[in-house]
């Protein structure tokens, strides 16, 4: 208990406090409250044993902000010895300045705009293919999947992405995310124990619990390598091939299934059918190729298995409301 104006208060109940300093689970601990979170070395252990998985060229580990959070410092020297362990290239990026005037939770949640899109456009572009990279939440993750949309990057195929968390928006979007869930329950349960030895007396806490991390919950952004089941060999075929006269037909027949029964796994699993993932497929290798100005819209239709130009062009309007030309000019 502590005394404020004459009230008796628990230790662990402030106010008109910083909450990034103040918190029982923040990443911050100053010696008031105890910070019980992951254990640091097992959670990047796990996170880095499974993106080792998926063979990437390179790791990166991103955060909104890195520097001056002694968490996620330590979380950022750990992935890079991790990596070393597995002898994959790796580094750290941050897309925001902890001093930023554009680092708030409102810009966070939002696709990223200005200077910290260009900065991770300049991250996904600078990666060898494939690469990896752990993200230090989801909400991080989904805008990842969003900038590696943009380029043309194919996930997971070119990019491999997890998160940490498991929020709702880490079931959303073109891509579920593969993630590391929050321990809520257990650190619940921790804290609210701790609450009681300390109310009863107890100083013998440190100022940071760990508690181990659960298992990787895997979904699309990872899942080419480590799942073998039916949907993730689609999925893998439609990456290799949509560009190759792929049909729904020719993938059921790969997989040895109907058609019928491949789209209701594949709206199951990943809400979207398996004829919607090839034109999202082509489209994304569409605009990737629409990139380079070298390459004619002639020839950016062959690529993309198209034998008339105008057929190509019909469909990439029909995708995205622009011509090829018009994407281009805006786009490029």
């Amino acid at each position: 208990m502590v005394k404020q104006d004459g009230w008796e208060k628990p230790l662990l109940f402030f106010t008109n406090l910083d909450a990034r300093q103040y918190s029982a689970s923040g990443d911050i601990a100053l010696g008031l409250v105890p910070c019980i979170s992951f254990d640091h070395k097992s959670l990047v252990d796990i996170a880095v044993d499974h993106l080792a998985l998926c063979e990437p060229k390179s790791l990166v580990y991103l955060q909104f902000v890195t520097t001056g959070i002694p968490i996620k410092e330590t979380r950022k020297s750990l992935f890079e010895d991790a990596a070393a362990r597995h002898g994959i290239p790796a580094r750290s990026e941050e897309i925001f300045l902890l001093e930023s005037k554009d680092y708030n939770t409102q810009n966070c949640q939002q696709p990223l705009v200005g200077e910290a899109a260009k900065r991770l456009r300049e991250v996904l572009k600078s990666l060898p293919r494939p690469s990896a990279i752990w993200c230090g939440d989801d909400v991080l993750a989904r805008r990842v999947c969003e900038v590696a949309s943009e380029l043309g990057l194919r996930i997971p195929h070119d990019l491999a992405v997890l998160g940490l968390g498991n929020f709702r928006s880490s079931k959303t979007g073109d891509n579920s995310l593969s993630t590391i869930p929050l321990s809520g329950e257990t650190i619940g349960y921790r804290a609210i124990s701790v609450l009681e030895a300390k109310l009863s007396g107890d100083k013998s806490f440190p100022d940071y619990i760990p508690v181990v991390a659960p298992a990787v919950m895997i979904r699309d952004s990872t899942l080419k390598i480590i799942d073998g089941d039916p949907v993730s060999r689609a999925l893998a075929m439609i990456a290799d091939q949509a560009c190759e006269n792929l049909s729904v037909r020719k993938v059921a027949e790969e997989l040895s299934m109907s058609p019928q029964s491949l789209h209701s796994r594949f709206v199951e699993r990943i809400g979207r059918s398996p004829g919607e993932e090839i034109r999202r497929v082509k489209l994304a290798q569409a605009q990737n190729h629409l990139r380079d100005p070298q390459m004619t819209i002639a020839s950016i239709a062959t690529h993309c298995d198209y034998s008339e130009q105008n057929k190509f062009s019909n469909f990439f309007k029909r995708e995205t409301g622009l011509s090829p030309s018009r994407w281009r000019s805006e786009n490029v």
